[in-house]
């Protein structure tokens, strides 16, 4: 009894006149959480916290114990995280997904074991509907919420669409390393299992165009893309989004808007015109444009911005005398403004 009572003063949280008592300490999420952000931050050369961070982290992975998830999985190695600091036999699928994306975003070497094993067991603790539980599988027998004085209606673990998709997200992030053939293969039989088997429904975000031709074969799939346009060389992406593919990629467009060198950026292009035109004339042309390519220049020059053009905003603005205009000549200014806006 004395012990209890220890742990839930250590949980209790008292500031000024107010407090209140945690359900948990929950270490390992709030690490993660934290290393995220300070990747995020702008500004940072040294990045030596996040990784003392995550060499403790790395430290806490579960690699033998076993837990109850092993019932349903009994040859599935552990390599998960619990949400506190050390409850080995119950490992949390939501923190491994977590934990192990941070790992990765910071790309240590010695890491990757780690980020490996993570993503083996989160692969396994996949239920039959295609979602992903916090602690075990297939937990959907929803009729036991039913029972009376059922701790208010969540006994049950069920796959949620919360850790599934970061579970998604950091098997997309680790899966970058395939071949173009490997990763458009996969990405088509997902999407393919997506529609005939599970039936869910779902956003699926691609960077293949090739995918967008199953709509024509899977009545129930429907492309959607972001409306763009191009101004001077840059690329201003609309906030709407609209039926249908986008025309071509925009990658290297976002790499600028990404804040790559403007060396890097023109440097990216005349690859992607070689590629692209040895894509069209094939026969292997494409390895021989490649290698026809002088290498990078060791002090390349910065290409001369182009001058910017006036807009048909900026020109009929040129001709307008304000004092001079009557309200009903404002107003009306105002929608010329607008339309000239649209269809420029």
């Amino acid at each position: 009894m004395s012990t209890a009572k220890r742990a839930i003063r250590n949980l209790l949280v008292f500031k000024g006149d107010w407090g209140y008592c945690q359900p948990c300490m929950s270490p390992v999420w709030d690490t993660g959480l934290i290393t995220h952000t300070l990747l995020e931050a702008e500004g940072r050369d040294d990045n030596s916290d996040v990784k003392r961070g995550l060499d403790w982290l790395v430290d806490r992975q579960i690699t033998e114990a076993p837990g109850d998830w092993m019932d349903k999985r009994p040859n599935l190695r552990p390599g998960g995280w619990a949400f506190e600091y050390r409850n080995d036999h119950y490992p949390d699928v939501d923190d491994t997904a977590m934990v192990a994306m941070a790992i990765d975003r910071l790309g240590a070497p010695e890491h990757r074991e780690s980020v490996e094993r993570a993503a083996e067991w989160i692969i396994g603790m996949q239920s039959a509907n295609g979602g992903w539980g916090s602690f075990d599988v297939d937990n959907t027998h929803y009729y036991l919420n039913t029972i009376p004085f059922a701790d208010h209606g969540a006994l049950l673990d069920p796959p949620t669409a919360d850790v599934t998709g970061r579970c998604l997200v950091i098997l997309d992030e680790i899966g970058r390393g395939t071949a173009t053939y490997d990763g458009l293969s996969i990405a088509w039989a997902t999407l393919e299992h997506l529609h005939q088997q599970n039936g869910c429904r779902a956003l699926f975000a691609t960077h293949y165009h090739e995918l967008t031709r199953l709509s024509d074969k899977l009545d129930r799939v429907e492309n959607a893309t972001i409306a763009v346009k191009e101004h001077d060389g840059d690329v201003i992406f609309l906030h709407e989004v609209r039926k249908g593919a986008a025309d071509r990629s925009y990658g290297v467009q976002v790499a600028k808007l990404a804040g790559l060198p403007n060396t890097v950026v023109e440097r990216a292009r005349v690859v992607l015109d070689a590629l692209e035109k040895g894509e069209r004339e094939g026969g292997g042309k494409r390895e021989a444009f490649i290698d026809d390519l002088p290498l990078f220049s060791v002090a390349p020059t910065s290409p001369t911005p182009s001058k910017a053009r006036n807009s048909l905003v900026e020109d009929r603005l040129k001709t307008v005398l304000p004092d001079e205009l009557s309200p009903k000549e404002a107003l009306d200014l105002i929608y010329e403004l607008k339309d000239l806006s649209d269809d420029h």
